[in-house]
């Protein structure tokens, strides 16, 4: 996964790899997609941003 986030200086590159299983894919019509911290949070943790529980791969 990779993020892109601007702090009001410059911009900051995040890129997280798992060694198991996979993250979420988020449906957009576009390659971007928007979410806000919390669902930051949630797609780190495993947690499925669908259905709000846990999501075990």
């Amino acid at each position: 996964m990779k993020a892109l986030h601007f702090d009001g200086s410059g911009y900051w590159l995040y890129y997280r790899l798992l060694e198991a299983g996979t993250f979420e894919v988020i449906a957009a019509e576009d390659a971007c997609v928007q979410i806000d911290s919390t669902q930051l949070a949630m797609l780190l943790g495993g947690v499925s941003l669908v259905s709000g529980g846990a999501r075990y791969v």
